[in-house]
């Protein structure tokens, strides 16, 4: 099981999660992908419903309409298709699908199990037979483009709260989960929720296969390495928009829903008849913005549509999804938090995380933590005793991944060369408070007269921006690591026949410059690695 707050870093999880652990398959359609088996995902704020993946290219039109068609009971194309064009190719008749949600849960042989579901928890709270069943097996064994991806959705009331389990036969992470399938299930848990007097608690998903596409992988990658964890749901002066209809009115607000959208995808500009529901009237003005765009209105007009709608997460997706088509009517719109997220979450997003000045504040991070963590028992026995031996340590691993090609199950190449960096530096910064500088050469006089002592807090950070700074990015792996080997052995050398500091900081200085040789080397050859790491150090700090 992976926990994770919200869709959005959960789809990022999830993606690493896939990329470096999941396991070739060729599907029944000829795709090639990378699946997880019985793959459990929880998330804990479900109502962070909208994906801010820079690179995802998510549409929140299309989920909200989507899951405004299912909620409705719909199963028809042509208008699901005018915001999800390619519906139809999922289609047997071209005019419907045959394994749409929405039926199965509005009208399944004539009766409304999301009202028995409903009822089923308002008569006894415990009760764990609130389930709705999505597969049939009667009729979804047969030769189709269309059987239902999410198998069954469980509701269960405990404590105050309700938490819903989706159970998936099959589950893709690009299209599916982060795509429409925590959006639109996050909405019907609101909903339930809503109707029994409860909170919202968790949405777990279970996929008996969890898989990426191999079409997409490439964009998934590259995805990751713009993910800065920037999401509206933590900047302040965004609220989240929430479901307010009664159960008995809940139809009716759908209708006038589906009203309204025809209107205004006929005319944009047109006042918005209000639902009567804020989650169903804030996603009316999103689907306005849309048609204003395929209309081409004025540049004036667009930003004005943008600028009425309220400070919420509805307004961030949309406005987001504006920036990537005309970034420049997000420049024209008003100050506003939307606003100011939007520029924030797009300054950030073009940073990328494998980038050397990413992993050097990274690196930075790590020693921070692990400094206060350990403070100076890195040193505490010498210089021969403590620091020598945790560098050769990572000399060790790294001469045996040359030899035998795998790294060790806690620890990944990257791990181990920056750990190597890590210690190599400390042990640069430990010989610079005992080197006499008018002993050196000028060259290396000058390098570390621009490092602080060991002791001033902002000494290695300055001694690391230095060395990643001068790292070379033409080195490849093999070579890095045989240069580092041997620069340690001299280094060792110098230290068991007793040479003064000065004769034996150059080395290390030399050695510090071929671990974050190294550093780069891994990072470009398992990039991976590099945004796992970075993406997860940000979040620690």
């Amino acid at each position: 099981m992976t926990a994770y707050e919200d869709i959005t870093s959960a789809a990022a999880g999830s993606l690493v999660r896939l990329l470096g652990k999941g396991q070739q398959l060729r599907g029944r359609n000829g795709y090639q992908t990378i699946e997880l088996q019985n793959e459990v995902t929880v998330l804990s704020r479900p109502l962070d419903r909208f994906v801010f993946l820079p690179g995802r290219g998510n549409d929140p039109f299309a989920a909200i309409a989507e899951t405004a068609w299912v909620l409705a009971g719909r199963n028809d194309i042509d208008w699901l298709s005018r915001y999800l064009p390619r519906a139809g190719e999922f289609s047997d008749d071209g005019a419907t699908w045959r394994g749409a949600y929405g039926p199965r849960l509005r009208n399944w042989c004539g009766s409304d199990p999301l009202l028995k579901v409903v009822h089923q928890l308002r008569d006894e709270p415990s009760t764990r037979r609130a389930v709705l069943a999505l597969f049939n097996p009667a009729t979804d064994y047969v030769d189709t483009r269309d059987v239902p991806c999410t198998t069954t959705i469980q509701f269960l009331k405990r404590n105050g709260r309700i938490d819903a389990t989706v159970t998936m036969r099959s589950n893709d992470v690009w299209w599916g989960f982060s795509g429409i399938n925590a959006f639109e299930w996050s909405v019907l848990l609101e909903a339930v929720a809503f109707w029994t007097g409860a909170e919202v608690g968790t949405l777990t998903f279970f996929a008996g296969s969890f898989h990426l596409y191999e079409r997409h992988q490439k964009r998934a990658l590259a995805a990751l390495n713009r993910y800065s964890s920037a999401s509206c749901y933590n900047w302040d002066g965004i609220e989240r928009c929430s479901f307010q209809s009664p159960l008995e009115m809940f139809d009716e607000r759908l209708g006038a829903f589906f009203d309204a959208e025809a209107e205004i995808s006929d005319n944009p500009l047109q006042t918005l008849p209000p639902t009567g529901d804020p989650l169903l009237d804030a996603f009316l003005s999103a689907l306005r913005v849309k048609w204003a765009i395929e209309f081409d209105v004025s540049a004036p007009a667009l930003v004005s549509l943008l600028n009425e709608m309220p400070a919420t997460d509805v307004a961030a997706a949309t406005t987001e999804w504006v920036a990537r088509k005309r970034p420049e009517l997000v420049e024209e719109m008003c100050d506003s938090p939307v606003r100011s997220f939007v520029v924030d979450y797009r300054a950030a997003a073009s940073r990328e995380n494998s980038a050397p000045s990413e992993l050097c504040r990274a690196i930075s991070n790590i020693h921070r933590r692990k400094d206060r963590a350990y403070g100076a028992a890195w040193k505490r026995r010498g210089e021969t005793r403590s620091i020598l031996p945790n560098v050769a340590r990572k000399i060790d691993r790294l001469e045996s991944y040359t030899k035998s090609g795998t790294e060790l199950d806690d620890e990944s190449v990257l791990d181990t060369v920056i750990d190597l960096l890590v210690y190599v530096i400390k042990h640069l910064l430990f010989l610079r408070d005992e080197t006499e500088r008018s002993t050196c050469n000028a060259a290396l006089a000058d390098r570390l007269d621009a490092m602080p002592l060991q002791d001033d807090p902002n000494a290695f950070d300055t001694a690391l921006t230095d060395i990643i700074t001068n790292a070379s990015s033409n080195r490849n792996i093999p070579e890095a690591i045989g240069a580092a080997i041997s620069a340690f052995r001299e280094i060792d050398e110098h230290d068991q026949a007793g040479r003064p500091p000065e004769e034996r900081i150059g080395l290390v200085l030399k050695l510090a410059g071929i671990a974050a040789d190294l550093v780069i080397a891994v990072s470009k050859e398992y990039p991976l690695q590099a945004i796992t790491f970075v993406t997860s150090e940000r979040r620690a700090s």
